[in-house]
């Protein structure tokens, strides 16, 4: 028995659960959204579900943690049918603000009970991430916010791939020094913008998670998705890198390795600025027949 199996049959026995393997992290989270789809398949009516921001082992929220949570929201959705109604990432955000709860331990039942009846939802889906030698472990949990019964458990190796650790060691919480002096505040730039992007006639969904390093360098993840029926593109996830003129915010982004690389697809970079009055990016994507990239702040 070589090391991979005897590692997950050892997790296998500690949890009552299995353990699978995937060749990427788009596979891994089909698998993860199947399983728990398949679980509730079959009770009358469908539940409410949010998913929640995965942490590492340490504790920190990554660019992969956070990419682990928009995957698995997107694949809830295309795999729920009548099974989920899965919120939106900015609702969910929006409440952790309001109740000022920045650092929810939503493994701690109580912090989960509360949080759920909060958004008012019937299911958190929880996740952590373990990475061992040469592969990461995800795990993940769908809860029932009121009775805090595990419902679900998946897990599911991935291998750790040079972009896998590149995001696994981007830190999503960077923080600026305060001129006027006392704590520093977050980067506003920093997080998740949502949009639609241009090429040729055809539009399609975006959502590019974004860190401004110390060093003013960008580390960003970009992913696509279909917006309308018909629409000839599949889902794909890309990590990029660029840099920002800090005095006016421009910033170019350019293409790293393909996390994820859809058929048929090539990989773009983009180029731009944010408006933070309006938490806004206006950009063109770098190529010929491809034109406006418009997002959002979530």
């Amino acid at each position: 028995m070589n090391l991979y199996k005897l590692l997950c049959f050892l997790f296998a026995i500690a949890t009552a659960s299995t353990c699978t393997a995937a060749e990427s992290v788009d596979e891994a989270v089909e698998q993860v959204a199947q399983k728990f789809v398949a679980s509730q398949i079959g009770n009358e009516g469908s539940k409410r579900v949010a998913v929640t921001s995965f942490v590492s082992s340490n504790q920190q929220t990554t660019q992969f943690t956070n990419l682990l949570m928009i995957a698995l929201t997107g694949k809830m959705v295309s795999n729920g049918d009548d099974v989920f109604r899965v919120i939106e990432r900015a609702q969910l955000e929006n409440a952790l603000q309001e109740i000022q709860l920045s650092e929810v331990d939503l493994f701690n039942p109580s912090s989960a009970k509360e949080f759920g009846n909060f958004l008012g939802v019937d299911a958190l889906v929880v996740g952590e991430i373990t990475p061992l030698f040469d592969r990461v472990r995800i795990d993940s949990r769908l809860i029932d916010v009121e009775t805090i019964e595990t419902l679900e458990v998946a897990s599911v190796w991935v291998p750790l791939t040079p972009t896998v650790k590149r995001q696994l060691d981007t830190v999503v919480k960077v923080s600026r020094s305060n001129v006027m002096g006392g704590p520093p505040e977050p980067d506003k730039r920093n997080g998740i913008w949502k949009g639609t992007g241009i090429c040729g006639e055809t539009s399609f969904g975006i959502a590019v998670s974004i860190i401004v390093n110390p060093d003013d360098t960008l580390s960003a993840m970009q992913t696509y998705f279909p917006i309308n029926n018909g629409a000839k593109i599949e889902s794909g996830v890309l990590s990029m890198e660029g840099t920002i003129n800090v005095a006016t915010n421009e910033f170019t982004l350019t293409p790293l390795d393909w996390m994820y690389q859809p058929r048929g697809h090539q990989p773009i970079g983009f180029a731009g600025s944010f408006d933070l009055s309006r938490e806004q990016i206006n950009a063109r994507y770098l190529q010929d027949g491809c034109s406006d990239v418009r997002l959002r702040k979530q």
